[in-house]
């Protein structure tokens, strides 16, 4: 029979992670010798929705009470547990905290609380528990209470009711206090303490009873880790290679399945051998300038993993030259370790084949790390919407959304360099040297961006392959090109005058060196694809952002904060994203067209800033120097689900050195994502 969704937590689970972002948990039998069958076919046990899934994909069996089993019955995509690619028919060990991917859907074996002995993903400390979470352990724990003496158990009735009546009358209002989960945005207008200050009588009113049913539960954190990649490259000393050793550089992703946050450090990560030796992740001995070296640009530390995040770490490791068989362990503070088998690793043979040994064929291990599914294959877009937390928010970024390319310039320590990053694969791709500031048109077939470069300095549009381009702005100071809604026309920022002060112009988008138009005072245009204007105030124009038709004569106040800039419009016109430091740190924030639900979306000690929607809608991308590196990050219109879509090799933010400048060049205060399907 078809297994539908289970919430007992007394039993093991099978946590099947969709492809959409949604995450289902399906009751494994506790008989030994039971199977269930997994495809998309409704006569299987567990039914996926993943297209890439089989008819009947797979089957997973109980072994013991501590082990189950999986094997591929024939599907066309296979079935991989950890980096090993399971042969059809042929049974695989399945250990709890292990991932087993199925086309685009990925499984994690929960073992139930009772049973479980080094099983991941269960919170062991106290915070992480949920209200709801401690009422049901204390109901468990007072089973126990019925092996007393009947005198006993009168006895602690009483200290119990007791004890109940003091509860309350202590908590009075408190619990009613916590009205925006954790994990989720914060509506600044329900925060402002004015609200208590004009409103005095709200202070000395009675408060209301608390009401358990208006505080709603969430599910713990759930950590997750998977390998992506292995790869080695060989040990150089001086101007020789070290034929004792080598590199081994291990691409785990890391996922928060649950809707409390925990945090990462790299210092969470070791390996060790079937021997029990530790190895420690080396990469923290190294410099920045070795990274570099070794390509390794994935390195995130103290990194606040909120609900449905995602996150890649490369993890470097500094083997001998000899045959090893490996366990990656990740210990996330507060829980049970993570544990991911990489089976055999022949040191020596993968020197070998990195030197070029040519009687030395490459080893089935590391063609079987290269068939990682998150890599290489191509996501299918579902329509099937994606199931909301308790507390109304999804958890993740829909999967049909992370298609298309995003542009973004990266500065490399003397001018800005100007890349495409696959959304879908994560490949990146050096467009353009000495370029930044782009600007996708509407349709996606044109891009408008700024040339730092020697003899073509100023605005340039072009097609994607480079053909057809225009100089439309001639000046250095000529900023921020944005699209109209037609791609007939591109507006402009330029402080060209000789007073240098910051104004909006309109250029045809398809002509050489053309006459601009002035429009009005301002900075940072961006033009919607409905035709909605939003630009930063400038002198005349005020402070914030102001909101406009095309024509920018009817302009009128959307924000009124001095530092909010870089704003972006969602698709259907009704909604801005833009960055703000209002509240002392460059955060995201959403508000309306209309002015109203001023949203802060991210909360980070890092810088996050420069947002952009998906061609959708359904997602916002940004960049934040969160755990270290500049990245460019994903995340749901409401904050939540923040994962690490690129890392960048150098960042946002720098200062043009041939012309250091404010008129010029101001930062990643002036620079911009673009974001096309």
């Amino acid at each position: 029979m078809t297994l539908s969704a289970e919430t007992n937590e007394q039993g093991d689970h099978l946590i099947v992670h969709n492809p959409d972002g949604s995450v289902d948990k399906m009751p494994i039998p506790t008989e030994v010798g039971a199977e269930l069958s997994l495809g998309r076919e409704l006569d299987n046990d567990i039914s996926l929705s993943d297209p890439r899934v089989s008819r009947h994909h797979a089957r997973v069996r109980r072994v013991s009470e501590e082990m189950l089993e999986i094997t591929d019955v024939g599907s066309v995509n296979g079935t991989i547990v950890g980096t090993t690619l399971v042969e059809a028919e042929q049974w695989q060990s399945f250990a709890p905290g292990q991932v087993a991917q199925i086309g685009d859907t990925r499984l994690v074996w929960e073992q139930s609380v009772t049973s479980q002995s080094t099983v991941p993903m269960v919170p062991v400390s106290g915070p992480n528990v949920s209200p709801s979470r401690a009422g049901q352990r204390r109901k468990r724990d007072s089973t126990s209470i019925i092996a007393w003496g009947i005198a006993a158990a009168a006895l602690i009735a009483i200290i119990l009711l007791a004890w109940f009546i003091f509860s309350v009358l202590r908590s009075g209002g408190s619990e009613t206090a916590a009205t925006t989960p954790q994990g989720g945005p914060a509506d600044i207008s329900q925060q402002t303490p004015q609200v208590a200050a004009d409103q005095p009588e709200a202070a000395t009113a009675t408060p209301p009873e608390p009401t358990p049913i208006a505080v709603v539960p969430l599910e713990p954190a759930f950590p997750s880790m998977y390998v992506e990649n292995i790869r080695f490259l060989p040990v150089i000393s001086g101007a020789l290679f070290d034929p004792q050793h080598i590199y081994m550089i291990v691409r785990v992703r890391v996922e928060n399945l649950g809707d409390e946050a925990f945090n990462i450090s790299l210092s969470q990560f070791n390996a060790t051998t079937d021997d029990g030796t530790v190895l420690r992740e080396f990469g923290q001995e190294f410099a920045p300038s070795e990274f570099r070296r070794l390509g390794v640009s994935n390195r995130f530390d103290n990194l606040r993993l909120s609900s449905g995040g995602s996150v890649a770490e490369e993890l470097v490791f500094f083997l001998d030259t000899k045959p090893y068989d490996l366990t990656i362990n990740f210990r996330p503070t507060g829980f049970e370790p993570i544990q991911v088998s990489l089976g055999t690793i022949s040191a020596n043979t993968e020197l070998a084949v990195l030197l070029g040994t040519p009687t030395v064929e490459p080893t089935a291990v590391l063609a079987s790390a290269d068939v990682t599914p998150t890599l290489t294959l191509e996501p299918t877009p579902t329509s099937t919407p994606i199931p909301p937390r308790a507390d109304g928010f999804a958890r993740t970024v829909p999967q049909s959304s992370l298609v298309g390319t995003i542009a973004f310039g990266d500065f490399n320590g003397s001018t800005y360099d100007l890349y495409f990053g696959n959304v879908a694969t994560g490949e990146v791709n050096l467009w353009r040297n000495q370029s930044s500031q782009p600007s996708f048109s509407h349709d996606g077939t044109r891009i408008a961006y700024h040339s730092w470069a020697e003899g073509s300095r100023g605005l340039i549009t072009s097609n994607l392959d480079h053909s057809n381009g225009f100089l439309v702005g001639a000046f250095l100071e000529d900023q921020l090109p944005t699209w109209s809604p037609d791609g007939s026309e591109v507006m402009i920022l330029s402080r060209r005058t000789g007073t240098r002060q910051s104004e909006l112009y309109k250029v045809p988008s398809n002509q050489e060196r053309p006459a601009a138009r002035l429009i009005l005072e301002g900075e940072y245009p961006t033009w919607g694809a409905d035709g909605t204007v939003i630009f930063k105030g400038w002198v005349t124009t005020g402070i914030g952002l102001r909101i406009a038709s095309s024509g920018l004569t009817d302009y009128q106040p959307l924000t009124d904060d001095d530092s909010d800039t870089a704003p972006s419009v969602s698709p259907d016109g009704n909604q801005v994203v833009f960055m703000s430091g209002r509240a002392g740190n460059w955060d995201v924030y959403l508000i309306n067209t209309d002015g109203s639900g001023l949203v802060q979306l991210t909360n980070d000690p890092a810088d996050d800033g420069l947002p952009t929607w998906s061609p959708d809608g359904q997602a916002i991308a940004f960049v934040s120097n969160r755990g270290g590196p500049w990245a460019v990050w994903a995340m749901t219109p409401r904050g939540t689900g923040i994962r690490q879509l690129f890392t960048m090799q150098g960042g946002p933010d720098g200062f043009v050195a041939s012309e250091p400048t404010t008129d010029t060049t101001r930062g990643w205060a002036e620079e911009r994502l673009s974001w096309a399907q």
